[in-house]
């Protein structure tokens, strides 16, 4: 419940009333959002680009914790070096159908590209403009990003589920392409693809086929390949050979992916036919499998290879113990397993792990961030992480490394005051006051609930919530108009408590809600959660009386304001005091007393002449949380209570205020993130704008919110959501700010040519903003581990895969549909058209045609091009010409695969497809076979591999 009241500077008679809102135009108004520091709350996603520094927040709707009409789905907070930060707003409402483009050179986006399959992986390349998609059936599109035109290019280049996932006859219901991983050392050769059922295949691009997988059928494989899901999944080594894969039943397995690069290898891409396969090496027994705790997220940082960390984040709406573990990552993990258990005040959604140079190719500071549900950050130093994991390993007691929180440091529940230039968005400190008296320089440890500042009178009245009120008087220098607060900061041991000339302090009953003086600054009015309203004299300080105001539902005195108001001659000093249920009262204020319904306070009011001149009239305006009122003040203090202006609202507001000098107009927030500007006093409605930035889950009906709003006279808004947040919010077309631009500039343009490829930065470091600790200028570093990583050119194997992503290496499903019908029964192969002798000649195309016998084939193509010869004549009559029998299919089969040919011919052309779709199927009966072979070869060594990992597995459930 918000209430707002405010006495509306006097304006003309009520006959005048229809021509007040002239004054105010739709033109002249425009409600948005200037700016957003900090991290948008309901943040559920976490990402860091290394390269450019910039630290990525995002938001997602969910039902149940927020159930405002206008969710913050579809936001993307950029955090920058030097400060920068750039919140990116996006209207579509379905983000698993759609890829959305985003110009971060105007903050604003550039192109939505549009799925028909919910979208379940996505990668990009690191050194390249190219992007995989991974959607729900198992299919992986590639996809080009033009840097000039921001514009996303679908390539004909595609990974279909059929080639890629190795268990044709075994395609369970959850099949979806859970990720994709470029290969580290040879992004632009091969990609790691991992469904949901648990498949891993290493896709080899330029071949346009599965060169490993897992699902080769040996015992071991089927002993981790029981029945549960891929979750999460990351490289677990520089040079690409090993993926830690977390599954739904909380199983952590390492796999290990052979190099491609040895001698078998090539000799295996030569016929065909996989040397080896993806294996698993051990499984970690970290405990999420007993609690039943799914995989969420796993994180790798590389150390050299002996004290690399994994980081894992369990997935569990209630908050464990265990849900945060990092592990130590080498040659002994198997046989000992080194981990710290991170435990944060709250449940977490995601985490990161930021890098940044502090020297140039000399030291490298790394932290890990943990993003909890209510949208709070925690940071950890993981050098210190890494520090205890090796300590722990050499046997000796280490101490546990200790959260930091990142806040906002406004200070006010801590009981400091602090001053911050708002010129800039950027803010700025200027003073800190941490002072509770003339002798006591520490902090309360109280959280303020109120202020009042007077900066004509050099005064600051500050309420806390055991009732103090702290009256401080400010030295005149820092309010010099050659000075400002700025010289004063940090000038003193004391911090900024020596500005201050003195301080006068008095207690209240309850909690401080309200502070509001006279014009003279020689009374106070201090409203408390308890229901009392205190008139205080400040330079006592004393408590001229305290009353309290009794209230229906709930107490709370949510406002105080003086007025003084003349009629029949005469002049009345009131409070008017507005308490949390949306009622008011009218108190004399030099007694106290509440005016009685006549607006009689038991004295006699004498003249009742009359002013024939033209009245002025005066109005108080009324919010509350379901409507707004507008009374005329000359009855109020008469005790009469009429309406003369109301408006009902359809949803919750919870803040308003009048601007203009003199007011021409309100200001209301919703907690829809709506916001309305309406004409005074007749309250029509002039302008209204959503703002997706303003909608808050916090608010807390009958508590002291930790929404906190605060406006100046020309319409300029700074809303402050706890510790976490904060917004600029403008309702005039001006510009208020400086260095809009700069502030909000999170690329680095230097760092990408035209081409899309990152190039090494060169930029100092200039200013810190909320993560400047943690994102700073990458100056290079040298690369930590010792192995002879494999080199590309990345320009030429760029330029390589732009023609290779531009051809059609399989057919989609639209092109099959458009295919000539062709009788299953006449032209399928069959068992009997494979000679299963070595050919003598190795043919020139496919290696898969050398299995094939050209006589059966011929014989097959020529029944083809008759059946679609008579179909044709059939179709067309009187415009086909007979066919040459010297230019048949067989012909244009032979050209297509390297022999040559006599002449061109359309039939062929359409019946070639349907002969690379029964090779497929010989391809895969050709590799079962083999497979099975090797199988029964290296059965022995097998078995004793199952053995050892079953005795592992013993000892592991043992311990």
């Amino acid at each position: 419940m918000s209430i707002f009241v405010k006495k509306l500077v006097e304006k003309a008679s009520l006959k005048k009333y229809a021509g007040f809102s002239d004054s105010l135009k739709p033109d002249d108004v425009n409600p948005h959002l200037v700016f957003h520091y900090g991290i948008p709350s309901g943040s559920v996603l976490l990402a860091f680009d290394s390269i450019q520094q910039i630290l990525a927040f995002s938001t997602k709707f969910d039902e149940i914790r927020n159930s405002f009409p206008s969710p913050r789905d579809g936001q993307i907070k950029l955090f920058g070096k030097d400060g920068s930060q750039a919140l990116l707003e996006s209207s579509e409402t379905v983000p698993s159908k759609f890829l959305l483009v985003w110009d971060l050179d105007r903050k604003c986006l550039s192109t939505v590209h549009h799925f028909e399959k919910e979208i379940t992986s996505f990668a990009a390349m690191r050194y390249g403009p190219y992007l995989y998609v991974g959607d729900s059936t198992g299919d992986v599109a590639v996809l080009r990003l033009h840097q000039e035109q921001c514009h996303i290019e679908q390539m004909k280049y595609h990974i279909p589920l059929s080639a890629s996932h190795g268990k044709l006859n075994e395609v369970g219901i959850d099949t979806a392409a859970k990720f994709v991983l470029p290969q580290l050392t040879a992004e632009t050769k091969r990609a790691l693809i991992i469904y949901s059922d648990g498949v891993i295949t290493l896709w080899a691009i330029r071949e346009s086929r599965v060169i490993f997988s897992s699902c080769g059928g040996t015992a071991l494989q089927s002993m981790y390949q029981e029945a549960k899901k891929v979750t999460a999944a990351c490289w677990a080594c520089p040079a690409g050979t090993k993926v830690v894969v977390g599954y739904s039943n909380g199983d952590i397995i390492l796999w290990s992916v052979p190099c491609s690069s040895d001698s078998k290898t090539e000799q295996a891409s030569q016929n065909d036919l996989p040397a080896s396969q993806i294996t698993p090496i051990y499984k970690l027994n970290l405990g999420y499998k007993a609690d039943k705790i799914p995989i969420a997220k796993l994180k790798w940082a590389d150390a050299d290879g002996k004290s690399s960390r994994l980081y894992v984040l369990g997935c569990s709406e209630s908050h464990s113990a265990n849900l945060l573990q990092v592990v130590l990552l080498n040659e002994y993990t198997e046989t000992r397993t080194i981990k710290l258990g991170l435990h944060p005040p709250e449940s977490l959604v995601d985490l990161e792990v930021t890098t940044s140079s502090i020297e140039q190719n000399k030291y490298r500071r790394d932290f890990l961030l943990l993003l909890g549900r209510s949208s709070h950050v925690y940071t950890y130093d993981d050098s210190l992480i890494e520090r205890y994991l090796v300590q722990c390993q050499n046997k000796s007691s280490p101490s546990l490394p200790k959260e930091v929180t990142v806040k906002l440091p406004y200070g006010h529940s801590s009981g400091a005051i602090n001053f911050w230039d708002a010129s800039c968005p950027v803010l700025l400190p200027v003073a800190s006051i941490t002072q509770q008296n003339d002798n006591d320089f520490s902090l309360s440890g109280v959280p303020l609930t109120a202020l009042r500042f007077s900066y004509d009178s050099h005064i600051l009245v500050s309420g806390d919530q055991s009732g103090m009120v702290r009256i401080y008087t400010f030295k005149s220098e820092p309010f010099a108009p050659q000075s400002t607060f700025v010289s004063f900061q940090g000038s003193s041991k004391k911090g900024s408590n020596h500005i201050i000339r003195k301080i006068k302090v008095v207690k209240v009953n309850g909690a401080v809600l309200c502070i509001n003086t006279t014009e003279n600054l020689k009374q106070l009015a201090v409203g408390s959660d308890q229901g009392y309203v205190s008139l205080i004299d400040p330079e006592g300080p004393s408590v001229l009386y305290q009353r309290h105001i009794a209230s229906e539902f709930c107490t709370g005195i949510i406002s105080t304001h003086f007025e003084t108001c003349s009629f029949h001659g005469f002049e009345k000093n009131v409070i008017i005091v507005a308490t949390k249920d949306s009622s008011f009262v009218t108190l004399e204020r030099d007694t106290g007393n509440t005016l009685s319904s006549d607006g009689h306070d038991g004295n006699e009011i004498n003249n009742t002449s009359s002013d024939n001149s033209t009245p002025k009239q005066s109005f108080l305006l009324l919010c509350s949380e379901k409507a707004v009122y507008a009374y005329s003040l000359l009855q109020l203090v008469q005790g009469v209570k009429k309406v003369l202006y109301k408006k009902k609202f359809s949803s919750s507001c919870y803040w308003a205020s009048t601007f203009g000098s003199p007011d021409v107009g309100v200001i209301l927030l919703f907690a829809s993130g709506k916001i309305e500007i309406r004409s005074l006093p007749e309250l029509s409605l002039v302008k209204e704008s959503s703002i997706r930035a303003l909608t808050f889950s916090n608010l807390r009906p009958f508590s002291v919110s930790d929404i906190i709003v605060s406006s100046s006279h020309d319409g300029e808004l700074i809303v402050v959501n706890g510790d976490q947040e904060l917004l600029f919010v403008s309702t005039l077309l001006h510009k208020a700010y400086r260095h809009l631009d700069s502030i909000s500039e999170v690329l680095n343009k230097d760092l990408v040519n035209n081409q899309g490829l990152i190039s090494s930065p060169s930029v100092k470091e200039k200013k810190k903003g909320i993560f400047g600790s943690v994102i700073k200028d990458n100056k290079g570093t040298k690369p930590k581990n010792g192995l002879e990583l494999e080199n590309e050119d990345s320009r030429q194997s760029i330029e390589e895969l732009s023609t290779l992503f531009s051809a059609v290496n399989f057919p989609t499903n639209t092109e099959s549909e458009e295919k000539v019908i062709i009788d299953e029964e006449d032209v399928d192969l069959d068992i009997d058209d494979i000679d299963i002798e070595d050919p003598k000649e190795k043919p020139r195309g496919y290696p898969a045609i050398a299995g094939l016998n050209k006589q059966n084939i011929t014989n097959k193509f020529q029944a083809i091009k008759g059946k679609l010869k008579k179909t044709k004549t059939d179709k067309v009559p009187g415009t086909d010409e007979p066919l040459d029998e010297k230019t048949g299919a067989v012909d244009q089969i032979k050209k297509k695969y390297g022999y040559a040919s006599s002449g061109e011919s359309g039939v062929a052309n359409m019946a070639k497809t349907k002969l690379s779709e029964n090779l497929k199927k010989l391809q895969g009966i050709s590799m079962k076979t083999t497979e099975m072979q090797d199988t029964a070869r290296s059965f022995s060594s097998m078995a004793k591999e199952v053995l050892r990992f079953a005795e592992n597995d013993k000892k592991a459930s043992s311990s």
